[in-house]
């Protein structure tokens, strides 16, 4: 190549290596938004437009359990991620153990779109750490072909004659268990944990076995199971796959879970960890949310927005009058005792 091919390549180059600079530089400028959540549990959309406005980058990772968040965040360090998005049941355990941050209400301004359910919630009062971004039960799905609709936790614990799937779950299970006996769902009670192992275990030793919800689910549409224990989620996914499968919440009542977003302590971007928060809040966010998801929102002004057929589906959005026989999972002091009597149900 003689010296003039090559200045001429030098020229032509030399813009197109600035250019790329610069577009690099862009590129790296846009603040990253380190987001721990649920596999499969945001519309990619959102995230697009969120990126767009907030000229950010959100980084996605994803765990399958509660405890599986807790140990990524305790094992990466609390300046690894942003956002988390952790069950009711463990939040108090995130804020005691310090890796939660409180809520910027100067910036997460749209926490007044709440329902009042979701709105001083007893796992974290006040919202002082955490909003809500998706709820659901855990109920009785069965078999609409073979059975009436049951209307009470008695249809698995006191009738030893349809095959039954139970959740493998300890707090819903043991919970739904005291219901049934006329206890507190959250009963810390000695003679009382007693009496609902015996109870349970009484009742897996006629029924199929633990299982996972989606698992459950499974052996109802194949027809091994009559009723199962599982989640509002896997029960609409079982009803849209044959509708002969419903799912009810039995007169005793039933666990209602939340999971909300909340900031890690020491994020690296607790400024753009808020306004995440803040736009999920909104209501034409939260209604595409829930539309993209089909678990309910707590967001009282995105409700209109969601689709009609979701919003009118008792599986997704109970009744008024269901919504008050609906129990959160509380945190107690002797979690021991509920290991203790859950290693008993499963081992004999």
């Amino acid at each position: 190549m003689n010296h003039t091919t090559r200045n001429t390549l030098t020229a032509r180059l030399v813009p197109l290596l600035l250019a790329l600079a610069l577009v690099c530089g862009a590129a790296t400028a846009q603040t990253p938004l380190n987001l721990l959540i649920w596999s499969e549990y945001i519309d990619p959309a959102i995230v697009d437009a969120f990126e767009e406005e907030f000229d950010a980058r959100v980084v996605i990772d994803t765990f399958e359990s509660n405890e599986d968040a807790l140990a990524k965040i305790e094992a990466g360090g609390l300046g690894l991620y942003d956002v988390v998005v952790p069950s009711n049941y463990i939040i108090p355990t995130f804020i005691e153990l310090g890796l939660l941050q409180e809520l910027d209400k100067e910036i997460v301004i749209n926490l007044d779109n709440l329902l009042d359910t979701f709105a001083d919630p007893p796992y974290d009062p006040g919202n002082t750490y955490t909003a809500a971004y998706q709820w659901g039960t855990t109920g009785i799905a069965y078999r609409s072909d073979r059975v009436d609709a049951p209307t009470s936790w008695g249809a698995l614990f006191a009738d030893p004659d349809a095959p039954l799937a139970l959740l493998d779950d300890m707090r819903p299970m043991i919970g739904s268990a005291l219901l049934y006996l006329g206890y507190d769902y959250n009963s810390e009670d000695r003679d009382e944990l007693v009496e609902a192992r015996d109870l349970l275990v009484d009742t897996k030793n006629r029924s199929l076995g633990f299982y996972g919800s989606p698992a459950a689910r499974n052996l109802l549409l194949t027809g091994d199971a009559t009723y199962a224990v599982i989640y509002s989620g896997e029960a609409l996914g079982a009803n849209v796959d044959n509708e002969l499968i419903d799912y009810v919440i039995p007169e005793e009542g039933a666990e209602v879970w939340v999971d909300s977003v909340a900031v890690v302590a020491d994020a690296p971007n607790p400024e753009l960890a808020n306004e995440f928060i803040n736009y999920i809040l909104r209501p034409e966010v939260g209604a595409q949310l829930t539309n993209y998801i089909t678990y309910a929102s707590p967001n009282a002004a995105a409700l209109p927005m969601v689709d009609e057929e979701l919003r009118d589906n008792e599986i997704v959005f109970p009744s008024d009058e269901t919504r008050e026989r609906l129990v959160f999972t509380q945190q107690v002091d002797n979690l021991e005792l509920y290991d203790l009597v859950w290693t008993q149900i499963k081992a004999r």
